[in-house]
């Protein structure tokens, strides 16, 4: 069984890593691409009154990746770590280049969504193997 506090050092860790490694890509990285295509988004000043959400939904997924990276978990380093960011950022990375289908967002951004979650995922999955790996 997995120690509470590894769990808990585990859930801090990714939702800070998340938080940060968004705010980068999004608010920093992607910030001109999102200001040429500003008629599809919310005004800056009302985003602000939504940021709550975002965080909720940020240590909400962080929360449940992290029990799903621990449900298959067999201590076999950070290969195992990242072999589960590429699965899980491949998944969230169609999700978000789907969007390019409904969307009329930049074919650029879809790809930049698309790689974004990948690279995010797999140092997420590799963070976490580190996080619990113990000497066997």
């Amino acid at each position: 069984m997995m120690s509470k506090i590894k769990i808990l050092i585990s859930c801090v860790a990714a939702f800070i890593f998340v938080a940060v490694y968004e705010f980068i890509l999004h608010g920093i990285l992607l910030k001109d691409l999102y200001t040429q295509s500003a008629h599809l988004w919310r005004p800056q000043a009302e985003m602000q009154n939504y940021f709550v959400y975002m965080t909720i939904c940020q240590l909400i997924s962080s929360i449940i990746l992290v029990f799903f990276y621990l449900q298959k978990h067999e201590n076999k380093g950070w290969t195992e770590g990242l072999r589960f960011g590429l699965f899980v950022g491949g998944l969230m990375g169609v999700n978000g280049f789907s969007f390019y289908a409904v969307s009329p967002i930049p074919l650029s951004l879809a790809i930049y969504w698309f790689f974004g979650s990948l690279f995010e995922s797999s140092l997420l999955g590799i963070l976490l193997a580190l996080i619990n790996s113990s000497k066997k």
